[in-house]
């Protein structure tokens, strides 16, 4: 198979690796920089002089082809590493670092004796756990073997080895550095804030598909619990995550009064909750429909003039919106107005106000009772038979027998 095929076969395994598993996964060299830090900077942040790079280059090295290597350090996390065909010419692939199970008091102290770290090391050790993925190996290897199928013609499952971290007695001279706490926050808190301006910036775009995976990527990052009670302690992080998106949406220029209604929506969601899953799958829907009203209600792309005109009808359709009476308003020539609404809407301010209307009127329609001649008053049209008119031109039926058609008697 020629290397443009594998490449491509990789590409897309490392990725689905990465964002269903949340682990770590590269296509990594023995003389790759990004070794170095492969352990989120964990050994360069405790000790001097010594990053991950030495480690994993000789196991590279040592790894042969048509093998998968499943690698425990000496902090007890876990590895996965795979040789690919012409390892010398396409390298190997690498997943983790991850553990198989949580994290607690007996791993943090079986870290600390095996290294011979001091107890001043402990909050580094728990914010390294915490940042790793739950994984069962097998889902890892499993996918792995499917890979292998694309890339090896005679393709059997691969046959796993085991590897330890063999540190010796060379390490027993190292130095500590004196607050490992501060340089092992600063790698994961910056890669943490990059993970969600990138998360944001998605939502900004009002990018359903790309915000949700940049969110769960972004949840890779644990934050440690502040409270006992896990339902408190998931609604102020959603709370948080609430104002995150509203923020967001505000930089699409998305109006006060639309964030408003939707962030006070959500803010009584979150604290009606009463279960974790609950609040779960409330996040993944926030992430969704702000993006949507990203997707509907931001000007962004437009000049000043026309957003203001714009979140004024939007915010006014009971009002008059004759062009007469909005060039009155903002002070411009009608003639002119009328055109800049045209070039950049690409339709007339008359159809923007009576599709405005419409689209309300269908609203109303469909969510309450009201009378038709309210609804016509009520979005700006005191004429019946003229909202009558627009609006069979618009969805083709009129307004009595689109009632019936959604409530048949």
């Amino acid at each position: 198979m020629s290397h443009a095929p594998q490449t491509a076969v990789i590409d897309l395994m490392t990725t689905l690796l990465s964002t269903t598993l949340g682990v770590q996964t590269s296509v990594l060299f023995p003389d790759s920089a990004e070794l170095a830090d492969i352990d989120y900077s964990l050994r360069k942040s405790i000790f001097t002089g010594l990053d991950a790079k030495e480690l994993f280059c000789s196991m590279m090295e040592r790894a042969e082809e048509k093998y998968i290597y499943s690698i425990t350090d000496h902090f007890f996390s876990q590895y996965i590493l795979m040789p690919l065909p012409e390892k010398k010419d396409c390298g190997c692939l690498l997943v983790g670092p991850y553990l198989t199970e949580e994290a607690n008091e007996f791993l943090y102290n079986r870290a600390i004796n095996r290294n011979r770290l001091t107890l001043e090391t402990l909050p580094v050790l728990k914010k390294y756990y915490q940042n790793l993925s739950i994984v069962d190996p097998a889902r890892i290897t499993a996918a792995l073997n499917h890979i292998a199928a694309f890339l090896y013609e005679d393709h059997h499952d691969l046959t796993i080895r085991y590897m330890t971290e063999d540190w010796n007695e060379q390490y027993s001279g190292w130095n500590y550095v004196p607050d490992p706490e501060h340089a092992f926050s600063i790698h994961v808190t910056e890669k943490r804030y990059a993970a969600e301006n990138e998360f944001l910036d998605a939502v900004m775009r009002g990018d359903q598909v790309l915000a949700v995976r940049r969110f769960e990527a972004f949840l890779d990052f644990r934050i440690a619990p502040r409270y006992k009670d896990p339902i408190r302690d998931s609604k102020n992080l959603i709370i948080v995550l609430n104002t995150l998106l509203r923020k967001a949406a505000e930089k699409a220029v998305v109006h006060p009064v639309y964030l408003d209604e939707i962030s006070h929506h959500y803010a009584v969601q979150i604290e009606a909750s009463t279960s974790c899953l609950q609040l779960e799958n409330l996040r993944i829907e926030m992430v969704r429909k702000y993006c949507i009203l990203v997707q509907n209600q931001s000007l962004k792309n437009y000049p000043p003039l026309i957003r203001d005109l714009l979140n004024h009808i939007n915010l006014n359709l009971s009002s008059d919106l004759s062009l007469k009476s909005l060039s009155q308003m903002f002070s411009v020539n009608a003639s002119y107005l009328s055109s800049l609404f045209r070039r950049e809407m690409t339709m007339t301010l008359t159809d923007y106000v009576n599709g405005r209307r419409i689209d309300t009127a269908l609203k109303l329609l469909n969510t309450t009772d009201i009378q038709i001649q309210d609804i016509a008053y009520y979005v700006g049209i005191e004429d019946v038979n003229y909202f009558t008119r627009i609006f069979k031109k618009k969805i083709g039926v009129s307004p009595t027998e689109y009632k019936k058609s959604i409530r048949p008697a």
